[in-house]
């Protein structure tokens, strides 16, 4: 709408200035009305000036009118992003308030131990989960598994055996039944968290939806959401990975976490066969990969 503001009050200028030039030739170059050699008639001129001042003053004063409407148009886009910015930094900050106040047992490396709290609560489940998930394959890679599981996930063996690594040919195989595999054991993890951790994943979800929603462009969508992602630690990050593949999570947080390329600044060290899993992310351009083991 302030684009379209601004191109009708140039043009409203353009014309006025045209007139303006357009007229004085006329007055300049007609013996009528302008003759050295004569008398200047006064009540030529005077109709010359009335003419002029209303043809020039109507684009002026339609420039005037444009202007002050796009004033108002910038002052309503600055409320608008003020409220918006006032909102948004609340709700980062309550995210912090909720991250310290989550807490519960830890069971990484079969130590169990008390509560712990905040973001060391977060980065243990992250390493409970990789150790779960790694656990998880050797049973499949060794046929510790049970019949049923054998013979539903035996076309990924290959698959974790030399996928893992850098080939030049990989072994082909189903995404859709390494992302079934990786949604049931992480269910069995997240359902056992469900009371420490759902509202942390909502929450995050909701603010990136808030930003998303927003009535901003999308480079300062783009901006405010990256702020987001800079507050969190790479074992949150990893934990969102795999919430947003889980069965539970909404398919629009997978896709918001997918197009705002929020899981980027993730140390993929703490992915097991990290090759493998950043494959059920394929628009998002990790950047630690090269790091991984």
């Amino acid at each position: 709408m302030s684009k379209f503001l601004k191109y009708i009050s140039w043009i409203f200028i353009i014309l006025g200035m045209l007139s303006l030039i357009i007229a004085f030739y006329v007055f300049l170059s007609d013996k009528q009305y302008f003759n050295l050699g004569e008398k200047f008639n006064l009540d030529i001129g005077n109709q010359f000036g009335g003419l002029l001042a209303g043809l020039v003053g109507i684009f002026f004063t339609g420039t005037g009118t444009f202007l002050v409407f796009l004033t108002f148009e910038q002052q309503r886009d600055q409320f608008k992003i003020s409220q918006f910015e006032t909102s948004y930094f609340n709700l980062l900050s309550h995210l912090q308030i909720l991250i310290d106040q989550i807490s519960g047992p830890v069971r990484w490396l079969n130590i169990s131990s008390g509560d712990v709290k905040g973001r060391l609560y977060l980065y243990y489940q992250i390493r409970e989960l990789k150790e779960l998930i790694t656990n998880k394959i050797n049973s499949l890679l060794n046929e510790k598994l049970e019949k049923e599981e054998l013979e539903k996930y035996s076309k990924l063996t290959g698959v974790f055996l030399f996928n893992d690594k850098d080939l030049i040919n990989p072994v082909p195989f189903d995404k859709d039944l390494l992302l079934e595999f990786i949604q049931n054991i992480y269910e069995e993890f997240y359902n056992r968290r469900y009371s420490f951790l759902s509202h942390y994943f909502r929450f995050v979800y909701h603010i990136i939806k808030f930003v998303n929603d927003s009535k901003i462009s999308q480079d300062d969508k783009q901006k405010y959401i990256d702020l987001i992602q800079s507050q969190m630690t790479s074992d949150e990050l990893g934990l969102l990975l795999f919430n947003g593949l889980g069965k539970i999570a909404h398919r629009k947080a997978y896709l918001l976490l997918e197009d705002y390329n929020f899981l980027s600044n993730l140390d993929t060290r703490l992915l097991p066969y990290p090759k493998l899993i950043i494959k059920l992310y394929p628009k998002t351009e990790f950047k630690y990969l090269k790091y991984s083991s």
